[in-house]
């Protein structure tokens, strides 16, 4: 008698239409994923409006800020500006009052004060490029030793993202005063993504659109000119800047805040502990502790000043605050600007004219001429 084996044909027929009916559906999902990614990218046509800035600062280092952040405080709190960061090298050459970390763990290290610091402004968008911090006043030396075509080409990105209507930097000049190489790169660095992040030859993947969903070489961005071109400088005296752009007084009080400029900057500045000569006096400030850092007769002890510059300070309060009393010297900020690509190297070369008319003075007033 023959074998039979009641409902074997029944169950191997369900289990065939099982599997057939797993198959349509894995392929009905792909298919709608596919459809769904391309639907998406046919509707995102924009730009991330999350990391649209109206100021762009491009500075050397974490700590490079504090030159400017009684202005910021300004331009974030009460004129209501959107600001991005750019930090071309980590710092990784620096000092460390904090701790024993130093080179490239010292770099981890401030770009975490960094963030710190400008969280402490309401700036969160900040980003590091590869630059190495090179210790010298030789700008070409700071070029040579950073990847700065690299950099570059970072700074170029970040201009496409953010969309920027003013960039602000460092003077790309050698000056009369701390005159760091890296200060002077970044300005370079800054000038140069200024003019040609609106070429969209220049550096083509940033700007071409994107072949697919997944996609890790085209970035879809688009060319941008901003409008200005904004610089600040280290030099110790700064009178040559004075015309050439806008003028901010830092001791002036904010109408959202309720104290001056320059508390709201040291405020930020305190993050820095390991270019504090004294971290514990950044760890008061932090802690709400204005009392030592904002009297009446510590702030009078800096002299009114161009820039935020140590020397314009008291020896006494200079070795107390240490980089503190950048901020608390800058009294006045300057800027010195250029308003388009086309009227840009007229106005550098006035600017650097300038510069080398006072380092002649300031030589021949030192016997030095």
């Amino acid at each position: 008698m023959p074998h039979f084996s009641p409902g074997l044909g029944e169950v191997g027929g369900t289990s065939s239409r099982g599997s057939r009916l797993k198959r349509f559906s894995g392929r009905a999902f792909v298919l709608l994923l596919l459809f769904a990614n391309g639907f998406a990218l046919a509707q995102i046509s924009s730009p991330d409006e999350r990391y649209k800035a109206d100021i762009l600062l491009v500075v050397a280092h974490p700590d490079d800020d504090t030159v400017v952040s009684s202005y910021l405080a300004r331009a974030v709190f009460d004129q209501h500006k959107r600001v991005a960061i750019v930090f071309c090298t980590p710092g990784d050459s620096g000092s460390n009052s904090e701790g024993r970390e130093h080179a490239r763990a010292l770099g981890l290290v401030r770009e975490i004060e960094a963030r710190r610091a400008m969280i402490a402004l309401g700036i969160t968008n900040v980003w590091f490029l590869n630059g190495r911090d090179t210790a010298s006043q030789d700008v070409q030396l700071s070029l040579a030793t950073w990847p700065s075509a690299s950099v570059l080409e970072q700074a170029v990105r970040v201009i496409r993202l953010t969309r920027p209507e003013v960039v602000m930097s460092w003077l790309p000049s050698s000056v009369a005063g701390e005159n760091h190489g890296d200060h002077q790169a970044s300005g370079v660095i800054a000038t140069e993504a200024f003019d040609i992040a609106g070429d969209p030859t220049v550096f083509p993947s940033q700007v071409a659109a994107p072949l697919r969903q997944y996609e890790n070489a085209l970035e879809g961005l688009s060319p941008w000119q901003s409008k200005k071109l904004y610089y600040f400088t280290d030099a110790f005296d700064t009178e040559f800047f004075r015309g050439h752009g806008p003028e901010y007084d830092g001791k002036d009080i904010s109408s959202s805040k309720h104290v001056s400029y320059l508390q709201l900057a040291a405020r930020s500045a305190a993050a820095y502990y390991t270019q504090l000569l004294d971290p514990n006096l950044g760890k008061r400030i932090e802690a709400g502790d204005t009392s030592s850092a904002f009297g009446a007769d510590l702030v009078s002890s800096c002299a009114p000043a161009n820039f935020a510059h140590a020397w314009k300070c008291s020896g006494g309060t200079r070795r107390f605050l240490g980089l503190l009393s950048r901020v608390l010297a800058g009294t006045r900020i300057e800027f010195a600007h250029v308003t388009a690509s086309r009227d840009r190297n007229t106005t550098r070369r006035h600017v650097d004219h300038s510069t080398a008319r006072k380092e002649q003075q300031l030589a021949a007033a030192a016997g030095h001429g």
